[in-house]
């Protein structure tokens, strides 16, 4: 297993971590938390990239391949939702915890989305 990213929950009780396991290359998402072994969180859902303010949801990406884009992780499903197919930057909530930031780059600028 290879850790690729690393994630706090907003109370700091939990890391949710994203690894590739070894012979397939499958994507897991793991939470650790406080005096507990690790459970598996999803599969092949991307990598954790942000957690929401009220600890309900991940965002998700896959940079890359027939799945790019922005996913939402609900902590409490265990579902993987699309949110942003083709994005390859990841997202961000934002402090309102309301909407969600972005990026997307073209030839000579960058351009930040802000997404309710």
């Amino acid at each position: 297993m290879t850790i690729s990213n690393a994630v706090w929950s907003p109370d700091q009780k939990s890391l949710y971590v994203s690894a590739l396991e070894s012979a397939g290359s499958t994507n897991t998402i793991w939470k650790w938390s406080d005096g507990s072994n690790p459970e598996k969180l999803v599969e092949k859902c991307g990598f954790a990239y942000d957690a929401d303010p009220g600890g309900k949801y991940l965002f998700a990406l896959f940079a890359s391949g027939e799945k790019t884009g922005i996913y939402e992780v609900s902590i409490s499903e265990r579902k993987c939702i699309p949110l942003l197919p083709g994005i390859t930057s990841g997202a961000v909530f934002a402090l309102d915890g309301k909407s969600f930031l972005y990026a997307v780059a073209s030839r000579r600028e960058v351009a930040i989305y802000r997404q309710p």
